[in-house]
């Protein structure tokens, strides 16, 4: 069997590479230059074919049939172009033979594979599809990462690795800004299990093997979603640094970001994120699902007793485009009486963001309305801010003409109406 008996893998991607890496080369920026960042080699000292299978950090999945004649053959660069996050960490590789699994599995050896299971927790499974032997390694940055494996006469696989736990310093390799099309701005985001009073330093460095443009981000890391820790936030130069003390047991995030931040300073570029617990405490870092607070916002809102007979109706939702859309409609008086609605919509984030207010007027009931007839006009903005969801407030500044006309600054203080049907993540 030839080269091509190299089983392709398979990656979890967020995005197409073209469209990345044109945006790369637009911004002047060197292309991320992750391919062969480590090579994986495999030895045979038997004369079986054996089926070799190996899974990393970012869903980095490869596999490989082993020929008699593999000799310190290498099979995998973990880190090809389309990922945009490093593949240091925790691996876990295991073998069968070629023999089992075409008589499991009733294929040809060049069309099977079978060594499936074994990742995850280390030992041989059961199974049809078990593994005969499992390794498990770290993959560093530095010093140099080759990996060699080899496979002993009776399948044992074993390595050149450093032994789990990998976790003396967990690094994420990423690019910032890359992923995306419409703008360089972006938010990367990532979590870990971490238990209290440990003390965690968390550092994030400029890759030199992608390169970039600007020199500033904000790094964060906290439990809840909106606050960030005291003492862990910093918006700063490349390379910013967080030293916390974490107050209790659980999951914490950790976010990179270049958002808010003047174009020509902000950070596009590769990085390199660590991770060190004093204790040796966490085990990994991982990638955080993207998830926006905002969303646990929607419901009927009123300005309480005080002000009874106004409010706010919001609705967070996906703008069809797999965005999320704030829209709200708010409910008060003209200065000369009479009720006003303003409406207005815009992308959620961070702890506070501008929307632009419009205002209705004119139409008619029933039968006699008509959309022609309702102009709407620009009132002014307004500015929703919220530390929890069951908070949120909305300062409204009218334009110059609706000043004229009697309408001022104020802010709207609302509490909740109706209670979502989802938990709130912070009233966890």
């Amino acid at each position: 069997m030839q080269a091509d008996s190299i089983l392709n893998g398979h990656s979890r991607l967020r995005h197409f590479a073209g469209p990345i890496l044109a945006l790369a080369l637009l911004l002047g920026l060197a292309a991320p230059v992750v391919a062969g960042v480590a090579n994986f080699s495999v030895t045979n000292n038997s004369e079986e074919i054996w089926h070799l299978k190996c899974s990393g950090p970012y869903g980095r999945i490869k596999g490989v049939v082993v020929e008699p004649s593999y000799q310190d053959q290498v099979w995998y660069s973990p880190g090809d172009p389309i990922f945009f996050t490093g593949p240091y960490g925790k691996w876990t590789c295991g073998t069968n033979s070629a023999e089992k699994c075409a008589t499991n599995f009733d294929c040809e050896d060049s069309g099977c594979f079978c060594c499936q299971n074994a990742f995850g927790s280390p030992g041989v499974k059961e199974g049809k599809n078990a593994c005969q032997s499992v390794a498990e390694f770290c993959l560093f940055k530095d010093p140099d990462p080759d990996i060699a494996m080899t496979v002993a006469a009776d399948g044992t696989l074993t390595t050149n690795g450093a032994l789990p736990p990998c976790n003396a310093s967990l690094l994420v390799t990423s690019t910032l800004g890359f992923e995306v099309q419409s703008s360089s701005t972006d938010e990367d985001a990532y979590e870990f299990d971490g238990q209290a009073g440990d003390q965690v330093m968390i550092r994030v460095d400029v890759d030199p093997d992608v390169g970039r443009k600007g020199e500033r981000a904000s790094l964060s890391m906290g439990m809840d979603p909106r606050t960030p820790l005291a003492g862990g936030m910093a918006t700063d130069t490349v390379p910013i640094e967080l030293q916390v003390t974490l107050p209790e047991t659980g999951t914490y995030w950790v976010k990179l970001s270049n958002r808010g931040i003047p174009r020509d300073h902000a950070f596009v570029g590769g990085y390199t994120l660590n991770v060190n617990s004093q204790g040796d405490l966490i085990e990994e870092i991982r990638p955080r699902d993207e998830y926006n607070a905002w969303q646990e916002l929607s419901g009927t809102w009123w300005s309480g007793p005080a002000r009874d007979g106004e409010g706010a109706q919001v609705e967070v939702a996906d703008a069809g485009n797999g965005e999320l859309v704030f829209v709200t409609s708010i409910f008060s008086y003209a200065p000369e009486g009479g009720q006003i609605f303003l409406v207005g919509a815009a992308t959620p984030e961070g702890d506070a963001f501008e929307l632009e207010l419009f205002m209705t007027s004119g139409g008619a009931w029933g039968e006699d309305f008509d959309p022609d007839q309702t102009p709407k006009s620009a009132w002014g903005t307004g500015v929703a801010s919220s530390s929890s969801c069951d908070q949120l407030s909305m300062t409204l500044t009218p334009n110059p003409e609706y000043r004229d006309n009697g309408y001022t600054v104020f802010t709207l203080d609302l509490e909740r109406l109706t209670t979502p049907l989802v938990p709130c993540s912070s009233s966890d």
